[in-house]
This record gives C-alpha cells, sequence and structure tokens, in this order.
C-alpha cells in the first residue's frame, strides 16, 4: 500500500507551463496579450506579472496535489511508467474556473484531475485595459506509477 501510494506521490509533477489561448469569438487572450494576468487569493496584487505567475502556478499545482485522489489511480492498475494529462481549463470574467477539460486515455483518472481543477479558488480575472477578459489554460500533469 505504502510503495503505490509513494509512487504516485511523485504524481503530480505539474510542470505548470500554462498556455493561454486565443479565441476572439469568446475574448479569450493570449497571457502576453493582459495587462494583469488572475491573481490567486494568496498572491499579492501588487507583484509584477511575473511574480504573479510563479505564484498563480504554486497555486494551482498545490490545489490539484491537495486534491487528486492517489487511490483512484492506484486502482486503475496501468502499467509501471511516467503518464502525463493535460487539464484545459478557463478562468473566466469572474474569476471562476470553468469549462475544465482533461486529456487522458483513462476517463477515470481524467475525471479524477477534473475534479481536482475545480476546486481551485475563485480568483481576480485577467486585465486587459481596465477590464476582466477569459484566459484559458493548459497544464500537464504528471504522475509515475
Amino acid at each position: 500500500m505504502f510503495k503505490n501510494i509513494l509512487s504516485t506521490v511523485v504524481f503530480i509533477m505539474i510542470s505548470c507551463l500554462v498556455m493561454a489561448q486565443s479565441d476572439p469569438s469568446i475574448e479569450n487572450l493570449h497571457l502576453e496579450a493582459v495587462d494583469k494576468i488572475p491573481i490567486a487569493e494568496d498572491c499579492d496584487p501588487n507583484a509584477s506579472n511575473k511574480e504573479l505567475a510563479n505564484c498563480f502556478y504554486k497555486s494551482v499545482r498545490n490545489t490539484i496535489m491537495a486534491n487528486v485522489d492517489t487511490a483512484i489511480i492506484n486502482s486503475e492498475n496501468l502499467e509501471p511508467g511516467l503518464y502525463t494529462a493535460i487539464a484545459k481549463f478557463r478562468i473566466n470574467k469572474k474569476g471562476k474556473v470553468d469549462q475544465v477539460n482533461v486529456d487522458f486515455e483513462n476517463k477515470k483518472i481524467a475525471k479524477n484531475i477534473k475534479l481536482a481543477v475545480k476546486k481551485i479558488k475563485r480568483l481576480e480575472p485577467a486585465m486587459k485595459d481596465g477590464r476582466a477578459v477569459n484566459i484559458i489554460f493548459s497544464v500537464p500533469v504528471k504522475f509515475k506509477i
């Protein structure tokens, strides 16, 4: 049991690579195009965008790590190895995480990661020209069995 938990603890080596994608029809902007990125509640709103980005990535990583149920991953009997799931989500103009999708071949694990992403607390939304905008992120979630 401990061995399974330990192998999955390596689980969320989230390379918090966050990529914003653009879709003008729903006003999603590239991360580089906003004046201020989304702000997590434990981040200093007066910090630079670079500092805010680091704080945001840490907050996302910690939330996912704390909320993924490793028992579900272990129960799926995957072959030993390194796996990557891609979690895509939007932070909308109200600072809420929505439109969460997880690309992973095992649907049970994908749902587990999706539920963890949905636990991200309300944020201050990204801002452009003094108004809130939508940002879509892709976060690789890597784990080892």
